[in-house]
């Protein structure tokens, strides 16, 4: 077992491994406890892609809602290095990919999700919110500007900040 989580009903989700040495992610979310995901398992609207180990735990909302970051097995459904790092919730009642590697970052010039973070952040609005490099040399990504937080709703994201921007509130300073 790992460190569970808590959601305002008292519903809880939790990573743990199996005695047969695959590890998941479970929740009680939809009022019974249940598997959300299992390393080895289909990782839905991939075209085919596989969980790899499952190495980050859930993050819940207050509403009972799991999301969470993972990477896929190389190979299957077409998977490669440059995308096979997602963020899955089941928010719409079944489990989703909100973002994956690869995918256009929203708010640049065609750079594109080069590393998710492990722990995106979801509220009950359905937002959510995560941390991305991005994948150098593509687009307008430099070594100047390869990191940044996206937040908003899935498929209408907005970049929130990147590295290079102008930090508000101060004389002049940008993020780095």
């Amino acid at each position: 077992f790992y460190t569970p989580i808590l959601d305002d009903m008292g519903r809880v989700s939790f990573r743990a491994d199996t005695l047969a040495n695959d590890r998941g992610i479970w929740s009680e979310g939809s009022g019974s406890l249940s598997l959300v995901s299992m390393e080895g398992g289909a990782a839905p609207d991939t075209g085919g892609g596989i969980y790899n180990i499952i190495q980050n735990n859930p993050v819940m909302t207050g509403g009972g809602s799991v999301v969470f970051g993972n990477a896929m097995q190389v190979g299957p459904g077409g998977v490669t290095g440059l995308n096979n790092g997602g963020i899955w919730s089941d928010s719409s009642g079944t489990l989703s990919l909100l973002v994956r590697e690869g995918d256009v970052a929203a708010g640049t010039a065609g750079a594109v999700y080069g590393g998710l973070s492990d722990t995106p952040f979801f509220n009950d609005s359905g937002q959510i919110a995560f941390l991305s490099a991005l994948r150098e040399g593509v687009g307008d990504t430099t070594a100047d500007n390869k990191i940044g937080i996206w937040a908003g709703t899935p498929g209408a994201l907005n970049l929130i900040a990147r590295d290079g921007m102008t930090a508000p509130g101060t004389a002049g300073a940008v993020f780095g």
